[in-house]
């Protein structure tokens, strides 16, 4: 037992739930530990007797945490001092320990950081992370803990972002965005921005598309790096991508240059040449933002691609849901055509190209190359199975090169400034720039391009995006979307380019940054995936068209109340003790990646998995509310005949049987 007249712990804690924790956990530790709610009671307690360690969140309503911690080595110049803090206040807090206010840094939520932050603070231990962190400068990343210290600490680097696709674009954020809303003390500003427009209160002013006018592209280098790749060859267009190292930004990651060389090596004379802009995946929008701000670079990318491969026609094939980004695409490419730059003998030369915009309904599956050659064809989005790839039998069985939105918006770049230039931006096959939509948690979301291998994840959550919103703990994040795996908030330091997050056991995708605070139900947010998949699955295969139904009534009936109906069903089955809940997702989830057919099938399951073996215990959780359910049934029902039909849902949920 430890000694109460030695070790006398105060617990400042404004909410009680986390007070009253921390007394009972420390108290079983066998500490004496009083509480006090908020600073000014903190104070108080601190004059009246002394105490050898305080413990203190760094907000609270009352008075500031920093105050409190002063105070309190203004009252003991011995007692030791542990911070609780989210990573949106570590920056500010770490500043404060330099100057002495506190000892060391802990998450909140985790009881083991706190008793050891305890046990070495009565030990008069120094922390090597707070070590580390006081010879750190605020812009390094300090994100390891020691092998027994208090908990990971990110403090991000001052993120610059590399403009180079969005160059003259405004940058658009929520923040921006909510500063485009007009209010009585900004409509005088909008009418003189918007002479002869019609500006009421509360409009909201979309952003001007600068690039799109063709005149003020070709007055800032447009179609200058059309007119150097005319004056080579294919195969040395090809050569430079290649070189280059540009990969795919759509998600597949397949390098760009030997795409088109597969294409180009063809024998067809008729090819064909697509953008896609269906951009289905959730979260992801930075190819609308390209094509809303620069549709010309993209067309100009499309046009350089297809002399490349030798294609003659084009098709920009974007969802109508886009359906204004499809107009001012539209307008874009009959402007391109007015000035000889598309149709035929472009810029006096003997290519010739056409182009035009394809609007199609919503479906993610179009995110695979061979559905959406379907769907440009007007028949069932459906994939077809691999080989041949598109390149050598695509758009109506003939060789067809897709690229996305991004991917085409790099080409001008590299014609017109080299190879070498391009790769000395990013790192070491992970070349060029990258744009990440951030969306989620955070305190400012929006379209944000920075150099690839040069931030990690850290840095763009708390450098770019703000943090998270109401300064809440982190939980996890996806790097690309629901196609990904999960990062719980301990594993930010992983830099984002391909090969670390590969590394990492998720991928960089299309750069969809969705982000979880602690609010957050992992299986919940599952279940929704899930239902999105169902819905957006073409049918076509079996793994995806059952896995993803089975799936998601599995998590349906763990993140729901149980039903009477349910209830007699699983009592007709042999009761609570036939669930098998986990192992059924992950026989599910086993056999879509192996056997689905196309990608949307094979990635689905990604979160799932990697949810159950970072999120165990939320599902098990919710496993042990359903069978205190089921006994509650079990106690207010009379005898319940076996015999009668079973539902779907609870054939789902039970260990594999014969039915």
């Amino acid at each position: 037992m430890v000694s109460e007249t030695q070790n006398r712990i105060l617990v400042v804690e404004d909410e009680g739930d986390m007070r009253n924790g921390l007394q009972r956990m420390l108290s079983r530790k066998g500490y004496s530990v009083d509480t006090a709610e908020g600073g000014l009671a903190a104070v108080e307690k601190m004059r009246q007797s002394p105490f050898q360690v305080v413990i203190a969140d760094l907000k609270m309503p009352d008075m500031s945490g920093i105050e409190v911690l002063q105070t309190a080595k203004d009252i003991n110049r011995s007692v030791t001092v542990i911070i609780i803090t989210g990573y949106a206040t570590v920056a500010s807090a770490v500043e404060s320990m330099r100057l002495g206010a506190f000892d060391y840094i802990t998450k909140p939520f985790k009881p083991d950081d706190i008793t050891l932050a305890v046990e070495r603070a009565l030990k008069k231990e120094r922390a090597p992370l707070q070590e580390k962190t006081r010879q750190a400068p605020l812009t390094e990343v300090t994100s390891q803990a020691s092998d027994e210290g208090a908990g990971a600490t990110w403090i991000p680097k001052q993120v610059k972002e590399r403009r180079i696709l969005l160059e003259h674009c405004d940058r658009t954020t929520a923040r921006t965005a909510e500063e485009r809303v007009v209010t009585p003390e900004n409509i005088a500003h909008f009418k003189e921005m918007y002479p002869g427009q019609k500006i009421h209160l509360w409009q909201w002013l979309g952003f001007g598309a600068s690039n799109a006018d063709i005149a003020t592209y070709m007055k800032r280098g447009g179609y200058k790096a059309l007119e150097k790749a005319l004056a080579w060859k294919p195969e040395a267009v090809i050569a430079e991508m290649k070189e280059s190292g540009l990969i795919g930004r759509g998600g597949a990651g397949f390098p760009t240059g030997l795409k088109w060389e597969a294409a180009f090596n063809e024998p067809e004379t008729e090819k064909y040449f697509v953008c896609n802009a269906e951009e289905g995946e959730p979260g992801a929008f930075k190819d609308k933002m390209l094509l809303d701000h620069n549709p010309h670079k993209v067309i100009e990318g499309m046009i350089i691609g297809a002399y490349a491969v030798g294609a003659s026609e084009g098709y920009l094939y974007i969802k109508d849901k886009y359906g204004d980004t499809a107009d001012l695409a539209e307008k874009a490419i009959g402007a391109a055509q007015a000035r000889g730059l598309l149709g035929n003998s472009i810029l006096g030369s003997a290519f010739s190209f056409r182009l035009r915009v394809m609007r199609v309904p919503s479906t993610y599956v179009c995110g695979e190359e061979t559905a959406l050659c379907r769907s440009i064809e007007g028949k069932r989005a459906v994939p077809k199975p691999k080989p041949p790839f598109p390149t050598a039998c695509g758009l109506f069985e003939k060789p067809t090169v897709i690229n996305n939105v991004e991917t085409l918006a790099n080409v001008p770049h590299i014609i017109s400034n080299g190879a070498k230039w391009f790769r000395g931006i990013g790192a070491d096959g992970s070349f060029g720039t990258k744009l990440f939509s951030i969306t989620g948690n955070v305190k400012d979301s929006g379209v944000f391009e920075v150099e690839l291998g040069k931030y990690t994840l850290a840095d763009l959550v708390y450098g770019l995006a703000k943090g998270i919103e109401n300064d809440l703990e982190l939980k996890a994040i996806l790097p690309s979307g629901p196609s990904t795996c999960f990062i719980s908030g301990d594993n930010l330091d992983v830099v984002m380019d391909y090969k670390s997050l590969n590394k990492a056991g998720t991928s960089l995708g299309t750069g969809a940054i969705i982000v979880l605070d602690e609010t957050v139900s992992i299986p919940e947010l599952v279940k929704h995936f899930f239902e999105f998949y169902r819905n957006q699955s073409c049918g076509d295969c079996v793994p995806c068209r059952v896995g993803t139904r089975r799936i998601h009534e599995i998590l349906k009936w763990m993140t729901e109340p149980m039903t009477h109906a349910e209830f007699r069903d699983l009592h007709r089955l042999g009761g609570f003790a036939r669930v098998s809940c986990i192992e059924n997702l992950k026989r599910f989830a086993t056999a879509m990646k192996a056997a689905a057919k196309c990608g949307l099938g094979q990635a689905a399951p990604e979160p799932l998995l990697s949810s159950i073996r970072t999120f165990r215990d939320e599902y098990d959780a919710l496993i042990e509310q359903r069978k205190e359910e089921y006994e509650r049934f079990v106690g207010q029902s009379s005898a319940l005949s076996n015999q009668g039909t079973v539902s779907g849902p609870v054939r789902s949920i039970i260990q594999r049987i014969d039915l």
